[in-house]
């Protein structure tokens, strides 16, 4: 852990307007859902005057078990409408919180649903262009996403509620909320957790065996097929292995010892004990917290903004981290050093390997020799019975 302030006592409160999208870069282990529930609630004149968006169905769960929290219900939703307290105060302790596609139901059935609200915190703020931008093969259904976005877009511009992007990753929020934005400052001292070492790989197969059996660890993998995959690799390596994606995958629905699974990590903000590797999608790359000893998070993305996003799932300081790079050279298997290589050797190699080219596809072996040459391996050629070979050493 660096830092020493939590972000109640870093954030400058001042500097939040309305008229603004005030983006908070909140890194990870700074107390972000702390400073929402007890700090920022404080700033309103009545707890249904705020309201927590949150980007998935797994990160609305957990933080309602968080006391002082409550989901969205209709009596609630007449009291937003209405301005004024019809239910003797019976909602002063609570929290209202909701996803944001539940926002985007409610912007879409009421005109001015949101105007109301004096302050509107919307956590993993880059998650709303992103998931807006998403094209459903399905003609029949709603864009929700995109119509809270819009609506969002327009309480920043045209009302004096005070919208607050939270993220440890804000960019994309900052490019693509097409309303005015500003950097709350936080001073630089803030806390958040660290991570001791952190390693680069091309092939997740050939990353497994680096996988200690006695270790625990978080796999992020996008593809459900590729988590079934790996999940089967992993126990035939004797890992106590698991997948968890969304309770909402029809094509994909998870069995009940998944969705125990779920519910445990959703309940405890922890692993249950008896797995080691727990597999797991986009469904849990931001805003569920996991507590307790986890030894190593392997990101199977290239993309930075998901692989803060998932390091964040991790509420310590992390000892090793695996994250995909295609553009690195990683180590060559002892099997294929100082021996002789012929085609199908050499097949065999790059697809372990999978280097990529720049259009993504896996490099054959001419680029594959000159990436290796360049990262200092030495590669000695030859021809045996007409057939060529190529010796690879260090």
């Amino acid at each position: 852990m660096k830092g020493t302030k939590y972000l109640s006592d870093a954030i400058h409160m001042n500097d939040i307007y309305s008229g603004m999208l005030n983006i908070v870069t909140a890194p990870v282990g700074c107390g972000k859902t702390y400073w929402a529930l007890n700090v920022l609630s404080k700033t309103v004149s009545r707890p249904y005057k705020m309201v927590y968006l949150i980007d998935t169905v797994n990160g609305k769960e957990q933080l309602l078990k968080h006391p002082n929290t409550q989901f969205y219900n209709r009596d609630w939703c007449e009291t937003v409408l209405n301005g004024e307290v019809w239910f003797g105060e019976a909602y002063n302790a609570n929290r209202i919180v909701m996803t944001y596609a539940k926002f985007g139901v409610l912007a879409q059935k009421y005109s001015d649903f949101g105007k109301s609200f004096e302050v509107i915190l919307c956590d993993e703020i880059h998650n709303l262009p992103r998931f807006s931008s998403f094209i459903s093969h399905n003609p029949h259904d709603t864009p929700y996403h995109k119509i809270a976005k819009q609506r969002l877009e327009e309480i920043v511009t045209n009302t004096n509620v005070k919208v607050i992007g939270l993220s440890a990753t804000p960019i994309r929020a900052v490019c693509e909320m097409k309303c005015k934005s500003r950097f709350v400052k936080v001073d630089d001292n803030v806390r958040q957790f660290e991570t001791d070492k952190r390693f680069t790989y091309t092939n997740l197969e050939m990353l497994l065996p680096s996988l200690g059996l006695a270790e625990r660890g978080l796999v992020y993998i996008g593809h459900v097929r590729q988590m079934k995959e790996f999940e089967e690799k992993a126990k035939k390596r004797g890992i106590k292995a698991i997948s968890i994606w969304s309770v909402n995958n029809q094509d994909h629905p998870m069995t009940e010892e998944q969705r125990r699974v779920r519910d445990y990590i959703l309940t405890n903000a922890a692993l249950p004990p008896e797995y080691d590797m727990f597999i797991v999608n986009a469904s849990s790359e931001t805003s569920i917290n996991i507590f307790g000893d986890l030894d190593y998070i392997v990101i199977h993305n290239q993309e930075e903004e998901t692989q803060i996003q998932v390091r964040g799932r991790y509420r310590d300081d992390l000892d090793s981290l695996y994250v995909l790079n295609y553009d690195c050279v990683p180590y060559v298997p002892a099997e294929f050093m100082g021996v002789k290589l012929f085609t199908e050797d050499k097949k065999r190699l790059c697809e372990a390997l999978s280097l990529r080219q720049d259009d993504g596809k896996k490099k054959a072996w001419p680029s594959t020799k000159e990436a290796l040459i360049e990262d200092g391996y030495t590669i000695t050629e030859g021809r045996q019975n007409c057939k060529r070979f190529a010796i690879i050493t260090r």
